[in-house]
């Protein structure tokens, strides 16, 4: 028998530290603009703006034989300082990103006419209406909507259910390919960044990282960040397919195809494991998906991250590259138009030049 305290426990650790680290941080200092208005427009920008500069840090901090939790954390903060001077914030508006205004607005609670305990048992009994209302408009919405609620969370939870299964069941990974990761994982750890004429991938920075920062350890990082990938590509197609066609039925049909005709074990084996290629392949269809936009909108910032995504993929792993370059030229042929003018072709030619060096 399998305890709690070896699945279920561990699972729900990497979970939150990974969202909290990759994707709601991030997302507290992204200025999104009015195309990336959903949830998971948020999700995926945040995520390769925070995979691309966590991988440059460690890299950058293992060649330098430095690579330790406090020059980790002292580095991500020093980027998010950049980051925000680069819009213009006060230091008011990075404090107030940080989550600072919290502790202020609980000083003026304590300090009010009521204190602290009234004014908190106020805004809770608030929050808990406005919950309630919400909880019932999600509800009726879930059933009145399917293709949006129900249908989508029944395809969503079979895919979950497919890749997290082993690792629930096993404390062993699922491929023997995971046993090497986390040894380059360690290795990494120990600013060793040249091992036996190998340099590690980019997959080892972003697992090594949350080592360093949440002393998580890396055993189970790569037990459960596999399926996370896997089930991230699933969203990855919801995601593309739904931004591209503005089409609720073709996104679910794209999900439920990909879900169930990969149900065999020869189509779902690789997604249960931590593997490189299957992680890069979370950038595949929203690399295409930026570098589309950036035709439409001509806003240099989707430009960037569909380079970001393909230096990534070159990070982690090279196979995903070939394909996303082949989805790259022909997104580039189909607005042939638009890249010829000098402008667009310029920023383009130097842009994608300038990640695959990096990379």
């Amino acid at each position: 028998m399998i305890y709690p305290e070896y699945t279920i426990l561990p699972m729900l650790k990497v979970f939150i530290v990974f969202g909290f680290f990759y994707i709601f941080l991030p997302s507290r200092v992204i200025v999104f603009s009015k195309e990336a208005d959903s949830f998971l427009d948020k999700v995926f920008i945040s995520l390769t703006h925070s995979c691309f500069i966590t991988v440059v840090i460690v890299y950058f901090l293992s060649f330098l034989k430095i690579y330790e939790t406090v020059s980790l954390i002292f580095c991500c903060v020093l980027v998010y300082f950049i980051v925000t001077s680069g819009k213009g914030g006060t230091f008011k508006d990075r404090a107030t990103a940080l989550g600072i205004k919290w502790i202020v607005n609980i000083l003026d609670m304590s300090e009010g006419r009521l204190g602290l305990k009234q004014e908190a048992k106020i805004r809770i009994r608030r929050w808990f209406k406005s919950f309630w209302k919400n909880i019932g408009t999600g509800v009726k919405n879930f059933f009145l909507k399917p293709f949006n609620g129900i249908f989508l969370f029944a395809v969503l939870v079979s895919a979950a259910y497919f890749r997290f299964n082993h690792a629930l069941n096993h404390l062993y990974f699922g491929a023997s390919d995971s046993y090497v990761h986390l040894a380059w994982t360690k290795y990494l750890g120990d600013n060793l960044i040249y091992q036996d004429g190998i340099y590690p991938y980019g997959y080892h920075s972003i697992i090594s990282a949350l080592n360093k920062i949440f002393f998580i350890d890396p055993y189970h990082l790569l037990r459960f960040l596999g399926p996370l990938a896997g089930f991230l590509i699933v969203l990855s197609i919801y995601y593309t397919v739904k931004a591209s066609f503005k089409n609720i039925y073709t996104a679910w049909l794209a999900v439920f195809l990909y879900t169930f005709g990969l149900w065999l074990p020869s189509g779902v084996w690789r997604q249960i494991s931590a593997l490189p290629q299957e992680f890069a392949g979370i950038f595949f269809l929203p690399g295409i998906h930026f570098l589309n936009l950036f035709f439409k909108t001509e806003k240099r910032i989707y430009l960037f991250l569909a380079c970001e995504c393909l230096a990534l993929t070159v990070f982690i792993h090279p196979y995903v590259t070939v394909f996303l370059a082949i989805g790259y030229i022909l997104v580039m042929l189909v607005n042939l138009k638009k890249l010829l003018v000098l402008k667009n072709l310029a920023v383009t030619a130097v842009s994608v030049a300038l990640s695959v060096v990096i990379g």
